[in-house]
């Protein structure tokens, strides 16, 4: 699967979780380019400059978990054990 396609699948998967619980996720579509982007330990950038490029198994699995974890309504800050605040990240 590529970037491209595992953004799309994850958006797509994020927003019918909150049709199910009448409760809308903020931005689906960002909430899955920062769980990727934190799955390949790269930045957002990363992912439009190279969204054919093939994401390894481990790497792939990996994001499916934090995507399921996203899906049933936990925080992304959660998800990642931190959150940014002017630049700077707080754990």
């Amino acid at each position: 699967m590529t970037i491209f396609e595992a953004l799309t699948k994850a958006s797509e998967e994020l927003k019918g979780a909150a049709s199910v619980r009448r409760q809308a996720l903020q931005n689906p579509k960002l909430d899955a380019q920062v769980l990727l982007s934190h799955s390949l330990q790269k930045p957002t950038s990363y992912l439009f400059a190279h969204g054919e490029e093939l994401l390894k198994e481990e790497v792939e699995r990996g994001f499916w978990e934090l995507v399921s974890r996203r899906k049933s309504h936990e925080p992304v800050a959660y998800i990642l054990g931190e959150k940014e605040f002017f630049k700077r990240p707080f754990f």
